[in-house]
């Protein structure tokens, strides 16, 4: 079966029941087309699903367990989710409103082409909070612009020979079929007198159409172009586009494109000599119809979620010979939000690039897409298994549980580490075994540590140049200058190692209990790396102190969010991170015990960055779908929109 957008209908938008054991309801009576679309499959032994969409942000909360004795497994991408990679003459989110650069992310800064124009005079023609019994007043400047920018792209493109080509314009600012129907009037008028000036002439006027068309060539289209400076746009000079204004503005004709009306955008039946048309219009225009020729939009339309921003951007497509002729008349709001979209959705994609590289799978890699104060990533009933976090280095600790099992890269990290170690010289002192160097400058953890551990790509919260990027940061700021660095030891540990001339005894950890992780990616992966007394190695018995008070008070303020009843022995990690100087870092290192899933006789080499609360320090709010957060947080069960650190 191929679902086509595949976000859209085929998403069960029910509350599933949950039982206090975490169990999902197998009774559960799930969303009509949902439900056929599943039974469909149920009813053969073998069953093929594939979703396309541009748009995947609402499948990644999809329930990965959810399923029903008569409906079977809900739609959750847990095989594979492919990236179709755009084509170089593909106008996407990141040519048409650039990306800026983002090294967490780790994506690349982008410019965007010069065709987006904000407008901030249209809020008495259109408000926000409009209703269906609407009159817009005057039309504004920034229309009448946008219908002359129209005329002007048409007669270009007669000049470059592309007459017979279809051309498009949409006007997509209400919802509201009878305010459409108004708009469509007074575009409807504008064109008429744009017509009679030209045919008839204008006498003595003062201002004359055709200096005006003349003047927003010169001041718009020129500059345009020429910074575009596309092979595929030949230059058009200004009395060329004159003499085929005329013609070009006679074939233009307005439509009103939604459900009330009859006008189809039927492109085919005048293939030959080709359509200019003004389409308005509102949800009809919004989700899966092609406007071929789209050069000029004119966009209002107010909603919150990411995916249908995205789909409401008919803009985006192929456009040969007239790119540069292309332009978006929206609100500076919406530029900046689509901008934010862009973000996350090229680093969703990255995502799932990282994702395939390493042979993973949806159902053992976990999705997280980034959130916006003031926006909806989809719909709320879509996104009923999604979890909030706040993820940032700052009051948060970075561990690595994923790990090479190639023997190549284990010795790697174990010399790397050796060598780190002998750098520090002798031990300053020694606490539960533990060897234990303080004041390390910063520069000697970034550069000797850092800069030459190899850390397995599913590890996506201990990225070494990530962590040197924030540490860096935080040095301009008199911030994580002097770390202490531990190197952990087991005395129980019956398997012992020498490590730089220090004798240790070898961690033990266990394997995670999904056996796909183990053997899958080339990955070896446990549930967590630090013992929670390790983290407070650096502080002093004051603080040790301090920090139980604190973990204590919060555990019987907010019971249920701890398993036990009786109150907690140790600090937490969050209390004892809240107590640690801004100015220093902790390092801990982690020989782990070889095992069976490791290709080499040398310890493994896990290692841990606790960081102080900062209040300089820049935190990107996430949603995060059931996988991601079972991998990140095993010992924690996700509840609603819990707020929770993580790097």
């Amino acid at each position: 079966m191929i679902d086509d957008e595949a976000d859209f209908a085929s998403i069960d938008t029910k509350s599933i029941p949950i039982d206090e054991n975490g169990n999902l309801d197998p009774e559960h009576d799930p969303t009509k087309i949902n439900e056929l679309v599943r039974k469909l499959l149920h009813s053969f032994e073998k069953s093929a699903y594939v979703g396309y969409t541009a748009t995947p942000f609402a499948n990644t909360f999809i329930h990965e367990n959810a399923r029903t004795e008569e409906c079977g497994r809900d739609l959750f991408p847990r095989d594979f989710i492919h990236n179709l990679p755009a084509p170089s003459n593909y106008i996407g989110p990141v040519r048409v409103f650039g990306l800026e650069a983002d090294a967490d992310a780790g994506l690349e800064g982008h410019e965007g082409l010069p065709v987006v124009r904000p407008v901030d005079d249209f809020s008495v023609w259109m408000p926000d909070n409009q209703k269906k019994e609407h009159i817009p007043g005057d039309l504004p400047p920034s229309v009448r612009e946008s219908v002359l920018a129209f005329a002007l792209v048409c007669a270009a493109r007669m000049v470059r020979g592309q007459g017979r080509e279809h051309n498009t314009m949409l006007v997509h600012v209400t919802r509201f079929t009878a305010v459409q129907a108004r708009v469509a009037d007074q575009v409807s008028f504008v064109l008429q007198d744009l017509r009679r000036r030209l045919r008839h002439g204008e006498g003595n006027a003062p201002t004359k159409l055709v200096d005006e068309m003349r003047g927003l060539w010169v001041r718009d289209f020129v500059p345009t172009s020429a910074a575009i400076d596309d092979s595929d746009c030949p230059r058009v000079a200004w009395n060329q586009v004159q003499k085929r204004l005329l013609d070009a503005i006679s074939r233009i004709e307005v439509r009103k494109i939604n459900g009330t009306v009859k006008d189809i955008l039927d492109y085919s039946d005048q293939r030959e000599q080709g359509i200019s048309v003004i389409a308005i219009g509102g949800d009809k225009l919004s989700r899966g119809l092609t406007l071929e020729g789209l050069s000029v939009s004119y966009y209002l339309r107010a909603t919150r979620m990411y995916d249908t921003l995205m789909q409401m951007g008919r803009w985006f497509g192929y456009r040969p010979g007239y790119l540069d002729l292309c332009r978006l008349y929206t609100s500076p709001e919406l530029i900046e939000w689509y901008e934010y979209i862009t973000l996350a959705n090229e680093e969703l994609r990255s995502l799932f690039d990282q994702m395939a590289a390493v042979g993973g799978s949806p159902r053992d890699f976990g999705i997280r897409v980034r959130s916006h104060p003031d926006l909806l990533i989809t719909g709320p009933v879509k996104m009923r298994n999604g979890h909030k976090l706040s993820l940032s280095f700052a009051g948060d600790i970075s561990e690595t549980i994923a790990f090479h099992r190639d023997g190549t890269i284990v010795n790697s990290n174990f010399d790397c580490t050796l060598k780190f170690i002998e750098s520090l010289g002798s031990p300053d002192r020694t606490e539960r075994s533990n060897l234990v160097w303080d004041c390390v400058p910063a520069a000697r953890v970034v550069e000797a540590f850092l800069g030459r551990i190899k850390v397995h790509e599913g590890a996506r919260k201990v990225r070494p140049e990530l962590l040197r990027d924030y540490i860096s940061g935080q040095l301009s700021v008199g911030e994580l200058v002097q770390w202490t660095v531990a190197l952990i030891s087991n005395p129980k540990s019956k398997k012992k190692a020498s490590v730089a001339g220090h004798d240790v005894g070898l961690i033990e950890r266990r394997p995670h209990p999904d056996e796909r992780s183990l053997e899958a990616n080339n990955v070896y992966r446990i549930r967590r790396l630090v013992s929670p007394v390790d983290e407070m190695i650096d502080l002093d018995e004051a603080r040790k102190k301090e920090a139980l008070e604190n973990t204590r008070k919060a555990w019987s303020g907010d019971r249920g969010r701890y398993r036990n009843d009786d109150p907690p022995d140790i600090p937490s990690g969050e209390q004892i991170r809240n107590l640690r100087s801004p100015s220093s870092g902790l390092l801990l290192l982690y020989p782990l015990a070889a095992c069976a899933y490791v290709n080499s006789e040398n310890p493994v080499i896990g290692f841990a960055l606790s960081f102080p609360q900062s209040d300089s320090a820049v935190r990107v709010e996430y949603t995060v779908n059931n996988t991601y957060w079972k991998l990140e947080y095993a010992d924690s069960e996700p509840r609603g929109d819990l707020e929770v650190a993580g790097g």
